[in-house]
C-alpha cells in the first residue's frame, strides 16, 4: 500500500499545475477514528476555529488534513511564504491560513492509505505535544496579523483564555478516545 501512495506523490505538483491552484494538499484515507483524524477533529480544528474562526471554517471545506505532510504549491505562491516568517512545525496550518486570507486557489488530492503509526495507535504524550505546538503557532501567527492594532493585547488575552479552554477539552476528549 505504501508504494502505491508513493507512486501517486508526484501528482501533486501536477494538479496544481493543470487546475491551477495555488496549493494541493495530498490527504491520506483514514476513518473517523484514525488517531491523527481526532487529533486534527478535536485539536488542531478546534484551535483554529478560536484563533482564525473565519480561516478555520474555509480551510475545512477544503480539506480535513490540515497538517499534512504531503502539499505542493506553486511557485510564485512558495516565494511569499518563504518571505514571511517560517515556522519549525505545524508549517502546513500556516501556509493553509496564509492562502486563505491571501484568496490563493487551493485543492485536495487523495494519496491513498498510508500510516506512520505503529499498529495503528498515536499515544496521548503524542497528541498532547501535537495540541500543544499547534497552540503556540496559532497564538504565534495571531500576533503576527494583529500586534499593531489598538487593542489587539486585549483581543489576545480572551483569546488566549478560550484557546487554554479549548486544549484542554480536546486534551480530556483526545485522552478518552486513544486510551
Amino acid at each position: 500500500m505504501g508504494q502505491e501512495v508513493l507512486s501517486r506523490l508526484h501528482d501533486l505538483p501536477e494538479i496544481c499545475i493543470e487546475l491551477g491552484q495555488d496549493i494541493c494538499v495530498g490527504e491520506i484515507e483514514a476513518d473517523h477514528n484514525n488517531p491523527k483524524q481526532l487529533i486534527d477533529t478535536h485539536g488542531t480544528f478546534a484551535l483554529l476555529y478560536n484563533w482564525f474562526p473565519n480561516e478555520g471554517r474555509e480551510i475545512r471545506q477544503y480539506t480535513e488534513r490540515p497538517r499534512s505532510e504531503f502539499f505542493a504549491i506553486r511557485h510564485a505562491f512558495l516565494g511569499e511564504m518563504l518571505h514571511r516568517r517560517w515556522y519549525a512545525y505545524e508549517q502546513t496550518v500556516v501556509v493553509l491560513l496564509r492562502a486563505v486570507q491571501t484568496g490563493k486557489r487551493i485543492t485536495r488530492f487523495s494519496v491513498g492509505n498510508i500510516s506512520d503509526l505503529e499498529e495503528g495507535r498515536e499515544s496521548f504524550a503524542s497528541a498532547v505535544q501535537q495540541v500543544e505546538r499547534t497552540e503556540r503557532v496559532l497564538k504565534s501567527v495571531w500576533r503576527e496579523l494583529h500586534a499593531e492594532q489598538a487593542d489587539w493585547a486585549e483581543r489576545y488575552r480572551r483569546l488566549e483564555t478560550q484557546s487554554e479552554q479549548v486544549r484542554r477539552a480536546a486534551l480530556i476528549l483526545l485522552e478518552n478516545l486513544l486510551s
